[in-house]
């Protein structure tokens, strides 16, 4: 909406001000200045007489006739508050005097000479219609935005859905950021420079932006902080009241949603679970925009080894074990970027090796949740291998599930044929092969045979070792071994035959790993895009 809030640059484009042929004398600098009003003073004495905002009209006749009483006039008004000076000429002076000029032009306050004489009841009348209409219309869009809000309230719309309506409200980039000054979500337009924007920013925001014309309001309800939301407003812009009154709607329901929805961290996480999702997706104009924002989130990614990792743990839901991942890893320390699926970035130093570091991780995860894998990635050198890392960190993971999980660190390559079952448990290739080689064996009525086929193959087809170890007696167990040769088709004395059905078993093994594993929770993703 249009700022059509008075100033003295928009005073001397009224009608009525224009027919004075004013001319702007000393102080253009205050041109901008808000006016609160319109005021006739013909007296040399200004204390107590002047509120702040006013245009002061006045013809110079009672004014005093020294320099140095007519710089201390000026002074005066300066002090009081005064918007602007405007003088009609021809009544005392042709043209002000010089010291009058030089003192109203080193305070800033504009002098203005109007050459043509205006009643000065019309431009009080005029300026004063045009702060009722600027007072009406701020009214207005202050019901707006209050309407707005409380909509957005009820409806439980989320932080990201909050920032796009406050960004839109107030015209400005907007950046929630939590109590460590870390940014959880923000907003800017598509052509904005977000290097600038976001580059050192918890630095910046320990000293509320410098000079760089911040407006802050803290998200704050029932005597929790959770946080700032901040509009990048600009150093030569004053905020003004719609602006402010946006930012503090949007602070309050963004606590409010925190209050209803219990806790804060969880939320935070969320705002980092979708960090991490852009960061995958490379949704990001370049390299140095993406590093910028996960710098801000307070993720070290510039001069770190960062690598994807993926934890499992049993009996854990998806939220369960990010929350517990996130508290171990404060505790190692170690940094790390976790999704709502166990996959996530761990960032080190680059003194610290990662299998080391990763292995403490898995160590105080086993103390506090049981037995924990976690598979590891390659390192991410570019925004664009994230998504293979991460990959790579699940799928080791998954390989080593399935082979029991003994190890608590693992990569790919250390998982073999496993692994590369992992990388394939999706294909329906896989799914079909499995099918074709172990069918006859998967009716119910055959899980005896199965198994059986499965010890053989994992002892080397060495049968008596296969029989003690499931405790058979070694004709019961040959009986069930032929009886699977035979739903086969299959001569499991062959070697490539049976090197066929034990990639076969160990496909199932994974392809029913994964299907326990709980998908990932779908998330919103945040709006600045």
């Amino acid at each position: 909406m249009e700022d059509i809030r008075p100033t003295v640059q928009r005073v001397l484009e009224l009608p009525e001000v224009q027919r004075g042929h004013p001319v702007v004398l000393a102080g253009r600098a205050g041109l901008d200045h808000d006016v609160s009003w319109a005021h006739v003073l013909e007296s040399s004495t200004v204390a107590g007489l002047l509120r702040g905002g006013e245009v002061v009209l006045l013809t110079g006749i009672g004014l005093p006739h020294s320099n140095e009483h007519l710089r201390s006039w000026i002074r005066d008004l300066s002090a009081a508050g005064a918007a602007a000076v405007m003088i009609q000429l021809g009544e005392r002076w042709r043209n002000p005097p010089a010291a009058l000029v030089r003192a109203a032009d080193e305070l800033g306050l504009p002098l203005i000479g109007l050459g043509t004489t205006v009643p000065f009841v019309d431009i009080t009348r005029a300026v004063q219609t045009r702060i009722m209409h600027s007072s009406v219309t701020d009214l207005r869009e202050s019901v707006r935005i209050h309407e707005l809000f409380y909509r957005m309230a009820l409806e439980g719309r989320t932080d990201e859905e909050m920032l796009l309506a406050v960004a839109s409200a107030t015209r400005t980039v907007v950046v929630l950021e939590s109590p460590a000054h870390h940014v959880l979500a923000f907003h800017g337009g598509v052509g904005d420079d977000w290097e600038a924007i976001l580059g050192d920013w918890e630095r910046r925001s320990r000293s509320d932006g410098g000079d760089e014309g911040w407006l802050i309001v803290d998200v704050r309800a029932r005597g929790q902080y959770w946080g700032r939301l901040v509009a990048l407003v600009g150093p030569d812009t004053a905020p003004t009241a719609r602006q402010r009154l946006a930012l503090e709607r949007g602070a309050e329901n963004i606590a409010l949603r925190r209050v209803i929805e219990g806790d804060g961290k969880v939320l935070e996480l969320d705002t980092r679970t979708e960090l991490l999702q852009r960061l995958a997706r490379g949704w990001y104009p370049n390299e140095a925009a993406g590093r910028n924002e996960a710098e801000a989130a307070g993720f070290p990614f510039n001069g770190r080894t960062v690598v994807g990792i993926a934890v499992t743990a049993a009996g854990l839901s998806p939220e369960q074990l990010r929350l517990a991942v996130t508290k171990a890893a404060a505790l190692v320390p170690v940094d790390v970027l976790m999704g709502a699926d166990g996959t996530g970035l761990a960032s080190l130093r680059p003194d610290q090796v990662p299998m080391e570091r990763l292995r403490s991780l898995s160590g105080r995860l086993c103390r506090d949740i049981g037995p924990t894998t976690i598979g590891l990635g390659d390192q991410v050198r570019e925004l664009r291998s994230i998504r293979s890392s991460l990959d790579d960190a699940r799928h080791a993971a998954l390989a080593e599930a399935t082979q029991g999980g003994r190890r608590a660190v693992v990569r790919l390559a250390d998982t073999q044929v496993h692994g590369l079952l992992a990388q394939l448990h999706r294909d329906p290739r896989l799914e079909a092969y499995v099918e074709r080689m172990l069918g006859p064996l998967l009716a119910d009525d055959h899980t005896a045979e199965l198994e059986t086929l499965r010890v053989y193959l994992d002892h080397g087809r060495n049968k008596s070792a296969a029989a003690q170890s499931i405790r058979l007696s070694r004709p019961a167990f040959y009986a069930r071994l032929h009886r699977a040769g035979q739903l086969l088709a299959a001569d499991l004395d062959d070697a490539d035959t049976c090197l066929a059905l034990q990639v076969a078993l160990a496909a199932r093994t994974v392809t029913a790993t994964a299907a326990t594993w709980t998908p990932p929770r779908r998330t919103g993703l945040s709006s600045h895009r």
